[in-house]
C-alpha cells in the first residue's frame, strides 16, 4: 500500500506515542488497525500481515523505502524504536510540508492555463463555423500537456532506480545543471540522516554507512561508501582518509566525517550535515516551487499569443472574402 507523506508521517507518530507507552511494534499495529475505514488502520494491518521475523521486513514488504527500514532496524536492536519513530515523522511532515507548497503555488497557473485554452478557443470555433474546429484546438493542446506530466510521472520510477543503482546513470543525471546539483544534495541529505541517526541509534559505524550508501538514493555515493568502508576494514586508512580520498562526497560531508571521527562525536557532525543539506534541499525544493507557476504562466502567454495570431489571420482571411464580393 502506497502512503502520502502526511499518512506515513501521522502512521510513524502513532507507533512512537504507542511504544512509548508500552505497546509493542505488533501491540501497536494492533492498536492502530481497529479502525477497518481508516486507510492508516488498513496500512497497519497491512504491515502487521506482512510481518514474519523483523519489523524492517514487514515495513518492506508493505512498500516502505529500504531507508525507513533500516533506520527502523537499527532502532528495534539497540532499543530506541520510539526515538526513531518519532524521526521518521518528522522527516515525512517535512517533505509533506514541501509537496503541499510545490502543489499549491503551482495550482493557479495550472488552472489559468486550462482556461484559456477552453475560452480563448471559442471565438476561432464561431468564425470558423463549426465546433469541430473548437475541439481540434482544445483537445490537441490539453492532451500534449498531459502527455508531458504523464510521461514525467511514468519515467519517475525507473529513473529512481537507475540513479540508485547504476554509477554511470548517477554521474550523468549528477552533470544536468540545477537538477543534478539538487540530486546530490538530496542523497548526501538522506546519507548524512541515515548514519547519524543508526550511530545515535547503536549502530556500528561501518555498517551505517553501507547502510547509508544502499539507501541513499545515488549510486555514485553508495559505490565510493563500500570502497572506503572496505578500507577501513582491512586497516588500510582510517574513516576521515579514507572517505577524503573517494570522489563524489560533497566536501561538507567529508569534513564532517573527519572532525566527527577525530572529536569522538561522529553522530553530532553527521546530524549538523544532515540538517544542513536538508536546508539546502528544501531551498532548491522552494526555487522549484518558485518557477513552477512561472512555466505555466508563459505556456499561458504563448497559446494566448498564438490563438490571437490566429483569430487574427482568420479575421483577415474574412474581411479579404468580403472585399473580393
Amino acid at each position: 500500500m502506497q502512503l502520502s507523506f502526511r499518512l506515513k508521517e501521522q502512521l510513524f507518530h502513532e507507533l512512537a506515542q504507542l511504544a512509548q507507552g508500552g505497546f509493542s511494534f505488533l501491540g501497536a499495529l494492533e492498536v492502530m488497525g481497529r479502525n477497518p475505514a481508516s486507510r492508516l488502520g488498513r496500512a497497519a494491518r497491512q504491515i502487521q500481515a506482512n510481518w514474519q521475523s523483523s519489523i524492517s521486513g514487514a515495513l518492506i514488504s508493505s512498500g516502505f523505502p529500504s531507508r525507513d527500514a533500516y533506520v527502523v532496524e537499527v532502532g528495534e536492536k539497540s532499543g530506541r524504536l520510539e526515538e526513531v519513530f518519532r524521526e521518521l515523522s518528522v522527516h515525512y511532515a517535512e517533505l509533506d510540508a514541501a509537496r503541499r507548497m510545490l502543489v499549491m503555488r503551482s495550482a493557479y497557473p495550472v488552472v489559468v492555463f486550462h482556461a484559456s485554452v477552453i475560452l480563448l478557443s471559442i471565438p476561432s470555433a464561431i468564425m470558423a463555423g463549426n465546433w469541430a474546429h473548437y475541439l481540434a484546438t482544445v483537445i490537441p493542446t490539453l492532451a500534449a500537456l498531459y502527455l508531458v506530466v504523464g510521461g514525467i510521472w511514468l519515467a519517475w520510477k525507473p529513473l529512481r532506480r537507475a540513479l540508485a543503482s547504476t554509477p554511470s546513470a548517477a554521474a550523468a543525471f549528477q552533470g544536468i545543471p540545477f537538477l543534478g546539483r539538487g540530486f546530490l544534495t538530496w542523497s548526501a541529505w538522506s546519507y548524512a540522516s541515515i548514519a547519524s541517526i543508526s550511530i545515535r541509534a547503536g549502530g556500528g559505524f561501518l555498517e551505517a554507512f553501507s547502510a547509508a550508501g544502499q539507501a541513499c538514493g545515488n549510486a555514485i555515493l553508495a559505490s565510493a561508501s563500500e570502497r572506503a568502508i572496505h578500507r577501513v576494514a582491512s586497516g588500510t586508512a582510517h574513516l576521515g582518509e579514507a572517505f577524503a580520498s573517494e570522489r563524489g562526497f560533497p566536501e561538507e560531508l567529508v569534513r564532517a566525517i573527519e572532525t566527527g571521527e577525530a572529536a569522538g562525536k561522529l553522530d553530532e557532525e553527521l546530524s549538523r550535515a544532515s540538517i544542513r543539506f536538508q536546508k539546502s534541499a528544501f531551498d532548491q525544493l522552494n526555487l522549484i516551487s518558485s518557477w513552477t507557476p512561472r512555466v505555466f504562466y508563459a505556456f499561458v502567454v504563448v497559446f494566448v499569443g498564438w490563438q490571437i495570431i490566429q483569430m487574427a489571420n482568420e479575421l483577415g482571411g474574412s474581411f479579404g472574402a468580403v472585399l473580393e464580393n
